[in-house]
């Protein structure tokens, strides 16, 4: 499966999706104006790639700065697909990267802990 690169605008985080080695970045800030059309077929590569590349461990890396509300709502189902192959017994560890001071991303980062049990999730503080 071809890896994904696609860098940051002002409306649409930076993605790096290295299926080769199992490492999957979403970093910067992600409002488009259709979130839908955005998230979608990454969420579809994402699924694609799980279902295909058998037992090798992910590591997916979530930086985000800031969200809208649909982007929220696609970025939970992406990570619905990802906690889905984990409880399979995929070994998936999701770094959420966030400033310590952004009260609102370590929310979200709770209710990702929270609603997916099955993923190793780890929060790191970044400047």
């Amino acid at each position: 499966m071809p890896d994904i690169k696609i860098p940051a605008t002002r409306q649409t985080p930076e993605i790096d999706f290295a299926f080769s080695r199992g490492h999957l970045l979403m970093t910067g800030e992600v409002y488009p104006e259709n979130a839908v059309a955005f998230f979608t077929p990454l969420t579809q590569a994402v699924s694609d790639y799980l279902n295909r590349s058998g037992e090798v461990p992910v590591t997916f890396v979530l930086g985000l700065k800031y969200m809208n509300s649909a982007s929220t709502k696609m970025v939970f189902q992406l990570m619905g697909v990802l906690d889905k192959a984990a409880s399979g017994g995929r070994k998936i560890t999701l770094e959420f990267r966030h400033d310590p001071d952004d009260d609102m991303m370590i929310e979200f980062a709770e209710d990702m802990k929270a609603d997916y049990v099955w993923l190793n999730v780890e929060l790191l503080e970044v400047a």
